[in-house]
């Protein structure tokens, strides 16, 4: 599977300018209050217009996506603003507080190791990866469970630049089985928003229900892995629309590499 090419280029970054007004933005988001969200991030329209062309959750996406690296290799100015808007902690206060236990420094060192020249790295980085040939490619998972089968309904969306001509067949495993070949495949060109979006989608038959008398433990029932190899950064977006109470999934993503796990979780808890 190849891209294809098209007119449209990503915008040229203007220079230091960008960076400072850019890194402003960033500082100013992680004072304000509540977990990080598109929500959040709505009231800084300038955060969607530098990194979203305009659209508040597509800048989002690429956000977390560059926190996420930025949070475990970057130098500890980048380490100390990206945890600091990660942490899921509602007060700037607490967020500093947690992300300064991590770092095995006091609150107001990981202040001022992001600004002094954390948040100014971040943001170059994510001005270069949006502006400058670099684009950030997006994955997505979304699972529906159960289904009138007692199945496992999924789909996985990869959407990468029109350009891109590395794109090449995802990894799809659950409980470690390949499943790209049983997968249906769909492919849709937006030329306005300038991405080609792959789409798999399958259905795992004959889930197991959990045993009755599993009432005080958590047991795994399938681990999902996706993998897009293409050599760009990735996004990462997760998704469950899940009917069961029974049920809860945690998402890990790992470079190239979103790996889900659906657990069983007691009725009761």
């Amino acid at each position: 599977m190849k891209g294809e090419e098209v007119a449209w280029q990503p915008k040229k970054v203007s220079g230091d300018s960008d960076i400072r007004q850019l890194a402003a933005a960033l500082k100013k988001l992680r004072g304000t209050k509540g977990v990080l969200s598109p929500a959040k991030m709505s009231k800084q329209p300038i955060l969607a217009e530098m990194l979203g062309r305009g659209d508040v959750q597509r800048a989002y996406e690429t956000l977390r996506g560059e926190l996420q690296r930025a949070a475990v290799s970057s130098s500890r100015g980048q380490q100390a603003g990206a945890w600091s808007l990660l942490i899921e902690e509602v007060s700037c206060e607490a967020r500093l507080k947690s992300t300064g236990v991590l770092m095995h420094a006091a609150e107001r060192t990981v202040r001022d190791w992001a600004d002094k020249g954390g948040w100014e790295e971040i943001a170059a980085e994510l001005l270069y990866s949006t502006g400058a040939g670099r684009p950030v490619a997006r994955q997505t998972t979304f699972l529906r469970y159960p289904t009138k089968e007692q199945g496992l309904a999924m789909t996985f969306i990869a959407e990468v630049p029109l350009a891109n001509r590395d794109f090449d067949k995802p990894i799809i495993k659950v409980n470690d089985v390949d499943y790209i070949d049983q997968s249906d495949h769909i492919v849709r060109v937006d030329r306005e928003s300038g991405v080609t979006e792959h789409e798999y989608g399958l259905e795992l038959m004959g889930i197991p229900m959990p045993p009755e008398d599993a009432r005080n433990i958590e047991a795994p029932v399938l681990k999902i892995q996706f993998t897009v190899p293409v050599s760009i950064r990735m996004a990462h977006r997760f998704v469950s629309d899940f009917r069961s109470h029974a049920y809860y999934v945690a998402s890990n993503s790992i470079g190239q590499s979103q790996i889900s796990f659906v657990v069983f979780r007691p009725v009761d808890e």
